[in-house]
């Protein structure tokens, strides 16, 4: 089964693209556009970019460059394909003659960057050095600290001591038999739980304990006598909160003042006790209204308009050509033809071999325009946008 191939499986010869393409992972740009420069014609430059512009596939648009200074514009338009283009995607590039390749000498190198990367190299050996430090002193600890076993094996080396701990625990054992035969048996750990698990239970008063045993009476027979019963069983836990009303019956149950809980207004909950909320939108206050009156002879409302551009018109044609084009091609696409309100043609900047316009039409037939099989094929059309007008600074160069 054949694999598919990737671009930058094909060798392609250019001693330009072959050295930006190497030299750029280890130099920075400025320096390398210097030594290209310095070093390479202007038509190099142009006959590699459009060399890039046919092998590479990339979505960088590179355009031919006129003017003082374009070879520089079409090395930076190079560097730029090869820095923002996936590597598979550029063909690789080979010298066939290695003395057009520009020497890398100490004069085109940055000496500030070196310095910073050495900075931070040490910083980084620093704080590898500091995390090693540390691990080791953490181990030593590890190691000087006892074990448990080590503890047992000293306790047991000392018989006199562990003796003496026996007598004392009798002695204590004995004290406490004796308090516990006057004193009522303690309360379980179920007995104390169940009261604060219970709402019912703790908000009623507790009941009187029992009177206290008799002293002849032995531990034995107090825990074989039987347990009291739990009218109400430990709740489980659950993880949703419970609904609003649950608070209500729990205090009016108990015969505490029932409190209404606080919601917010106009809130719905739903089955479940929840209760969904939503951002509000802001108000407006001014909004714009329409008439519905039949229009009056006195009074008239404007139709609003738009702006349609329209741009790569043939330098012959006039503006009665597209006139007469617009008002011919909507014939039968609307009830009446696309009136022209207005045409101005725009001045463009730079010398162009193509004009453009500015078509004002009404609102109503702006789709009529703006679809792509009313124009001929190589005209550019869209909705007029007006430019960002700058504020020039005052010329303070006339004042005396």
């Amino acid at each position: 089964m054949a694999t598919a191939t990737k671009v930058s499986d094909t060798l392609m010869v250019s001693e330009l693209l072959a050295f930006v393409q190497s030299k750029l992972d280890t130099m920075d740009v400025v320096s390398l556009e210097q030594i290209c420069v310095t070093s390479f014609k202007e038509a190099e430059f142009a006959a590699a970019k459009k060399l890039l512009a046919e092998t590479a596939t990339t979505a960088v648009r590179l355009v031919p460059r006129r003017g003082d200074g374009c070879g520089k514009k079409d090395l930076q338009d190079i560097i730029r394909v090869f820095q923002e283009t996936d590597p598979d995607n550029i063909p690789t590039f080979v010298a066939r003659d290695l003395y057009k390749l520009p020497p890398v000498t100490f004069d085109h190198v940055d000496v500030t960057r070196l310095l910073k990367d050495i900075i931070l190299l040490k910083a980084e050996i620093a704080e590898i050095r500091g995390k090693l430090e540390a691990s080791e002193r953490a181990s030593a600890m590890q190691r000087e600290s006892p074990s448990p076993r080590n503890a047992d094996s000293a306790m047991t080396a000392s018989p006199p001591a562990r003796q003496v701990q026996a007598q004392r625990d009798r002695v204590t054992a004995t004290d406490t038999d004796s308090r516990q035969a006057n004193d009522p048996p303690p309360a379980t750990y179920a007995e104390r739980t169940r009261d604060t698990a219970c709402p019912l239970r703790a908000a009623a008063p507790a009941p009187p304990r029992p009177a206290a045993a008799a002293p002849s009476t032995t531990r034995s027979q107090q825990e074989a006598a039987p347990a009291p019963p739990r009218p109400c069983p430990r709740p489980r836990r659950r993880r949703r909160a419970a609904p609003l009303a649950a608070p209500q019956v729990t205090l009016a149950a108990a015969g505490a003042p029932a409190a209404p809980p606080r919601a917010p207004r106009n809130t719905i909950a739903d089955k479940d006790g929840f209760i969904l909320v939503e951002k509000r939108s802001p108000r407006r206050r001014n909004r714009n209204k329409r008439g519905t009156a039949p229009a009056a002879c006195s009074l008239k409302a404007a139709t609003p308009t738009v702006d349609i551009y329209v741009s790569r018109v043939h330098a012959n044609m006039a503006h009665d050509n597209i006139v007469r084009y617009i008002k011919e091609r909507s014939v039968g696409r609307t009830e009446q033809p696309v009136q022209v309100l207005a045409i101005e043609r725009l001045q463009s900047a730079k010398q162009t071999d193509f004009k453009s316009f500015r078509i004002r039409i009404p609102a109503a037939q702006q789709k009529v325009l703006l679809d792509k099989n009313f124009w001929p094929a190589g005209i550019v059309f869209r909705r007029y946008r007006e430019a960002k007008q700058t504020i020039k600074p005052p010329d303070n160069s006339a004042r005396v």
